[in-house]
């Protein structure tokens, strides 16, 4: 059963201040989901995040576009 956390749990959780926390979720650095105006964190999602370096997810587009670049040709 995952866990979720609001803004002020995810502070506790990872003592990382509100502002940078809602600013990385705006940007969508921060796996979260806005449901109406409140943010919600699965804490499971943050625990991957946090484990990959606290970047965003790669993309399977983002992926194509690095393959792209390295090879230097379209497929």
């Amino acid at each position: 059963m995952a866990i979720w956390l609001d803004l002020d749990g995810l502070e506790d959780y990872l003592k990382i201040p509100k502002s940078t926390l809602y600013l990385l979720a705006q940007q969508g650095r921060l796996p979260g989901h806005k449901i109406g105006r409140a943010w919600r964190f699965d804490q499971d999602e943050v625990d991957e995040w946090i484990k990959s370096g606290g970047s965003k997810p790669r993309t399977e587009e983002s992926s194509n576009r690095d393959t792209v670049k390295r090879s230097g040709t379209a497929s």
